[in-house]
């Protein structure tokens, strides 16, 4: 019967909880009667199942004799408390926005069963037994208390269960926009009618954006995607390009450069307003259309509306026009470019300033500048040197002074002074191709050796900024030729004994990093020559403990080669493309261009060694003794053929390019001692400056 009513309990509190607390509430409190006594007995019974009337001490003890013959009677088992938790909030689905109200109903139910634990574990606690000495010192409760509190406080939390179910009846979560458009925007896919519409929008959005450019384009800048255009603009009236003109389209600007070209980077695309504006010229205003990509937009032609100056520019030595100079005013507001003829058109401003200060600057020449009466309008003609000066020597001022000038005679400087202790026998000038820098040796320094022997020095020259440093010292220095920016020359060891197997050293020295490389060394070289890009040397016998023969190298110390493993003796330039080599008294023709050495029959008919001197366009130059007078010769390496450049009593080397068109030449005679130039374009040759007669490029000499 117990165990069916226990059952039935369990069915009811379910649905009822307050009915399921007065039951626990009665099941604590019954206690049957005693058939040997009236008084209830407070002893609890061996299993751990407590009652809650609170008794005398007296009562307790007859309850002890006669526990053996009380019927058994339902007990309320002890349920551990558990930690009581606010029920949680239901999260509502932000995209969706669905099942708020079952996960409320849920929570309800939870509650109404953490109620019912709870109220459970205090029947529980009253249940417990109470120790004897907490009796003595405490007041009787009484049972209709104990009953009204518990009742009470259970009443209490169900009033609070159901308020809160009220609450969230009348106050549903409402969802957020969010919430909202998710849930909208799902529904699209899942919804096949929806989903028709969305591909019948987009497909019409496509159509109008190709059909429309005003909308394409509209979506395209919307989306960060830029255009750019290029434009050449050019005076109406010459043709030439103009420089620094300012283009703009849209908000975006930029200037042309000296040929007349500009790009416009970064444009908004669509219908665009572009400007072209220059001082003294008339603007251009014009609506444009920019795509997606490059746009190019064609030639803007400007019309002058300012002054005309107009100029004509040829070279110094041939007369030849100069193409592409540019002629600017010093404020750089108005350039202008010289055509094929050389002729410039230069357009100003009208001010009301009396003077136009102007500079003309071409591709390696030196730049010229120029003040014009605002009111001479004449033609001016223009004749320009090469941007390198040349450098010499002279004792005019009673010492060996090293000086720099334009070939014109203009702006002539002193490089270095002399100071007394220079002998003339070992000055030597060797300029670079194209270039400031010049190798000068000289014993200025007045440095000896321990035998009191005046040392040469090797001086590397600026003749711009006429900065010097000395990159060599030695008893005998000789250069032997320029490799763009490598410098080749052998010295002689200072100090060092004449039986030293390293007492000459082949050197190359980059002008560029500071760097020195030692290609070879020997006692003494029998001969050293420079010829298509290599150096050709050959070692002596003597005291050398190196390899003998003939040798290839390249100037920064590769591409070593082997041509004669004999001893050889000397090595002659025959002309462009031949060498003549004596070892012992046989003869060989080694070709410069095949590489292929083949043996003569005998010496050859002229044992003078030529020197020729390569400049960069396949070109190069040499003196011959022809009828008593010196012959400047220059030949070209493609068709193979040599034209004179020049004829003199006393034309001689030294010989080197100023420029790839220009090249210097020495005169000594009775009547002066000069360096002269000449253009390889025509023209009669120019006096530069009278000269000391010092040594450069020649062949080789050995000591």
């Amino acid at each position: 019967m117990a165990k069916k009513k226990k059952d039935n309990s369990k069915e009811t509190s379910s649905e009822y909880p307050d009915v399921e607390i007065e039951k626990k509430v009665d099941a604590m409190m019954s206690i049957e009667p005693e058939e040997t006594s009236q008084e209830p007995d407070l002893q609890p019974p061996e299993p751990s199942i407590s009652t809650a009337p609170l008794l005398n001490e007296e009562n307790s003890e007859k309850k002890d004799k006669d526990s053996t013959e009380t019927e058994p009677k339902e007990v309320v088992p002890v349920v551990e408390v558990e930690d009581k938790k606010e029920p949680e909030t239901p999260e509502t689905d932000e995209i969706s926005g669905e099942d708020t109200e079952p996960v409320l109903d849920q929570t309800i139910q939870e509650l109404q069963e953490q109620i019912n634990n709870a109220s459970s574990n205090e029947s529980a606690e009253l249940s417990q037994p109470i120790a004897p000495e907490n009796l003595e010192s405490s007041e009787a409760v009484s049972e209709s208390d104990a009953i009204d509190d518990i009742v009470a406080m259970e009443s209490d939390n169900i009033m609070n269960v159901e308020d809160k179910q009220r609450e969230a009846l009348d106050n549903p979560v409402k969802a957020s926009k969010f919430s909202k458009f998710g849930k909208a925007f799902k529904s699209i896919f899942t919804d096949p009618k929806k989903r028709k519409i969305l591909i019948a929008v987009v497909i019409l959005l496509i159509l109008v954006c190709a059909l429309v450019p005003t909308s394409r384009y509209f979506l395209l800048n919307s989306f960060g995607v830029r255009g750019s255009s290029s434009v050449k603009v050019t005076d109406e009236k010459t043709l030439q390009p103009l420089k620094n003109v300012e283009v703009s389209i849209g908000k975006i600007s930029s200037k042309t450069d000296k040929e007349g070209r500009v790009t416009v980077n970064n444009i908004k695309l669509g219908q665009q307003e572009i400007v072209v504006k220059k001082p003294a010229f008339a603007s251009i205003n014009k609506t444009v259309v920019i795509g997606w990509g490059s746009n190019p937009l064609g030639e803007y032609k400007l019309n002058p509306v300012g002054s005309h100056y107009n100029f004509n520019l040829k070279e110094f030595l041939s007369s030849q026009p100069i193409k592409s100079a540019e002629v600017e005013t010093s404020d750089g507001q108005s350039t202008a470019v010289s055509n094929e003829k050389g002729e410039v058109s230069l357009v100003v401003e009208d001010t009301k300033q009396p003077e136009i200060k102007v500079k003309i600057h071409a591709d390696k020449f030196r730049e010229e500048n120029m003040t014009l009466d605002r009111n001479d309008k004449q033609t001016r003609e223009v004749a320009m040197v090469p941007e390198h000066k040349h450098a010499f020597v002279s004792k005019r001022s009673g010492k060996y002074d090293l000086y720099s000038v334009y070939i014109d005679g203009k702006d002539e400087q002193k490089l270095l002074s002399g100071s007394g202790y220079e002998k003339p026998d070992t000055l030597m000038i060797s300029p670079a191709l194209e270039s400031s820098k010049i190798a000068f040796i000289t014993t200025r320094d007045n440095n000896r050796n321990k035998d009191g022997f005046l040392l040469s020095s090797l001086y590397l020259v600026d003749v711009n900024d006429k900065s010097n440093k000395v990159i060599a010292r030695s008893e005998r220095i000789q250069i032997i030729g320029w490799f763009e920016q490598r410098l080749v020359y052998v010295k002689a060891t200072e100090g060092a004994s004449a039986e030293n197997s390293s007492r000459h050293k082949l050197m190359s020295y980059n002008t560029g990093s500071g760097e020195e490389k030692e290609l070879a060394s020997a006692n003494y070289f029998n001969d050293v020559l420079a010829a298509s890009g290599s150096i050709y040397y050959a070692p002596t016998s003597f005291k050398t403990a190196g390899s003998l023969g003939l040798f290839r190298i390249t100037p920064d110390g590769t591409n070593k080669q082997t041509i004669i493993n004999q001893e050889t003796w000397n090595i002659l330039r025959q002309n462009q493309e031949k060498l003549a080599i004596a070892v012992g008294q046989q003869w060989y023709e080694y070709g410069l261009n095949d590489s292929k050495l083949s043996k003569l029959p005998g010496a050859p008919a002229a044992t003078d060694s030529k020197v020729i001197v390569d400049n960069s366009d396949k070109q190069n130059a040499l003196v011959d003794q022809r009828d008593g007078k010196g012959v400047l010769l220059l030949y070209d390496k493609t068709s193979k053929k040599d034209k004179q450049l020049a004829s003199e009593s006393g034309l001689a080397n030294p010989i080197y390019w100023l420029s790839n068109d220009v090249i210097v030449f020495r005169v000594a005679n009775n009547n002066e001692i000069a360096d002269y130039v000449v253009s390889t374009k025509g023209g009669e040759k120019k006096k530069v400056a009278s000269v000391t007669n010092t040594a450069g490029i020649d062949r080789w000499y050995y000591y």
